[in-house]
């Protein structure tokens, strides 16, 4: 079997490299910090503002005190119903007594 090998170490950066590294690291956060304020300098007053979000009113009611409700239309009571039937009937008895041709 053969033995494995090691990984290879990784790049050593010697101390110039790092520093010229840092540097520029450091100049281009300078650089981005220095064009973000320019902005807000030149746009104070005239850019968008933020809009406040708006809080949505409590449910004053729970689903428990709701009243429950059928989405069917109402059911008329008998009462309501006799005069119609009544005139039904009428009218299949006057076809019924009627000849057929």
């Amino acid at each position: 079997m053969v033995a494995p090998t090691p990984k290879a170490p990784r790049y050593q950066l010697t101390e110039q490299e790092r520093r010229l590294l840092r540097e520029a690291l450091l100049s281009e956060h300078h650089g981005r910090r220095i064009r973000r304020s320019e902005q807000k300098e030149s746009n104070e007053g005239v850019g968008r503002t933020k809009k406040a979000t708006r809080k949505k009113p409590a449910k004053q009611t729970s689903p428990a005190m709701e009243v429950a409700e059928s989405k069917r239309a109402p059911r008329r009571s008998r009462r309501q119903d006799l005069p119609a039937l009544l005139q039904r009937r009428q009218r299949l008895r006057m076809t019924a007594m009627t000849p057929r041709r």
